[in-house]
């Protein structure tokens, strides 16, 4: 008996091992350990329907136990919900640790590039008739404390 085992994902082959495919809780291990029916397509390939575009990354997440995301950064919330899919608790945990590690890079670039722009939102009935407001009057008068810019 073989322990390998080839997957249609998506309409994209894929050859593992099923220790491999086991090695974590999750999709594969209850398909594998429970008597669920497993969907096979014309040429015996276990189907998974799927889009196969992140598979060979959770794929390796399953060999490994772990994977680089810094090339996929515009790919980690698609690779998130594909590990949910799959049930894996380990790379859903990496997709949130890049995903706040971006936003706090970008939120400290942001800070450096505008360090003394704070944005501040006035209530539409600030002033008691904003039809009226005189924008170069507004301007004169607090535009030496604050960079003001008008949004409608």
């Amino acid at each position: 008996m073989t322990d390998i085992v080839k997957l249609n994902v998506g309409g994209s082959i894929f050859q593992t091992t099923k220790s491999t495919l086991t090695k974590f809780d999750g999709f594969f291990r209850t398909m594998f350990e429970t008597g669920i029916p497993i969907t096979k397509d014309e040429s015996g390939a276990i189907f998974i329907d799927r889009d196969s575009k992140h598979f060979r990354l959770i794929l390796n997440f399953m060999r490994d136990g772990d994977v680089d995301l810094q090339k996929y950064l515009e790919d980690v919330t698609e690779i998130q919900k594909e590990a949910e899919f799959y049930l894996l608790d380990g790379l859903v945990e990496l997709c949130k640790k890049r995903q706040t590690a971006e936003d706090e890079l970008k939120t400290k670039k942001q800070d450096l590039e505008y360090p003394n722009i704070h944005e501040i939102v006035l209530p539409r009935n600030f002033l008691l008739d904003p039809m009226n407001l005189d924008l170069l009057e507004f301007q004169e008068k607090y535009g030496s404390q604050f960079e003001i810019y008008i949004k409608y």
